[in-house]
């Protein structure tokens, strides 16, 4: 059964009002990335060519350096759109979509609902970005932080032993995911020399 009390230390329930929108301006937002990924699904169909965008690099002499090792850019923020990542990022955002909707009905009423919606949507712009990551250290940070939103909404019937005990082990399963993910990584960057995703793809070109 779902909880509507005040003791457990949740923040002040919302209105119904302002719960209608939230969630609208939040399922506005699930609808444009849907809308997006069907835009970006085209324009991949029609080139093969992968375009790579990158947006921002955290440290410029570390993002210069990179480069000129071969690594390419070692902590940027850089985006990969092909016709994997495209059709990824489509599945994705209508799944989170759905979910949102679902959730505000099902929910409905709740004094921690705003709690799981502020996850949910952080879940899900996360998860967004994993099929868009254009280098290997993007990737493992968007991996881990998909992880630890993913844990808070395990964890949203906090009072549930079952629910603890499944993000329990989830939580620890997840790490040893991650350090195989980034063993990996290593193994991969020492052997073809890159970080990023297209020269990953050059360097196996080479050696075919």
């Amino acid at each position: 059964s779902r909880h509507t009390d005040t003791a457990r230390g949740a923040l002040p329930s919302h209105s119904p009002a302002a719960m209608r929108k939230l969630y609208l301006l939040v399922s506005a937002g699930a609808a444009i990335s849907v809308f997006g990924a069907l835009a970006a699904c085209v324009l991949t169909a029609r080139s093969a060519q992968p375009q790579l965008l990158s947006l921002w690099s955290i440290l410029p002499g570390l993002h210069a350096a990179g480069y000129a090792a071969g690594y390419g850019d070692i902590l940027g923020i850089t985006l990969l759109l092909d016709r994997v990542s495209a059709v990824m990022l489509l599945l994705i955002s209508t799944i989170a979509f759905v979910t949102i909707r679902f959730s505000e009905r099902y929910l409905e009423g709740e004094v921690r609902q705003v709690v799981f919606l502020k996850w949910l949507a952080l879940t899900s712009s996360f998860a967004q970005l994993l099929p868009l990551s254009g280098n290997l250290s993007m990737l493992l940070v968007v991996w881990l932080m998909v992880s630890l939103s993913l844990h808070r909404l395990l964890t949203y019937y906090s009072e549930r032993p079952l629910a603890q005990r499944c993000a329990r082990h989830k939580f620890f399963i997840s790490r040893f995911g991650d350090l195989a993910l980034i063993t990996a990584s290593v193994i991969v960057a020492t052997e073809l020399h890159t970080l990023d995703f297209i020269g990953m793809s050059a360097a196996i070109d080479l050696r075919a």
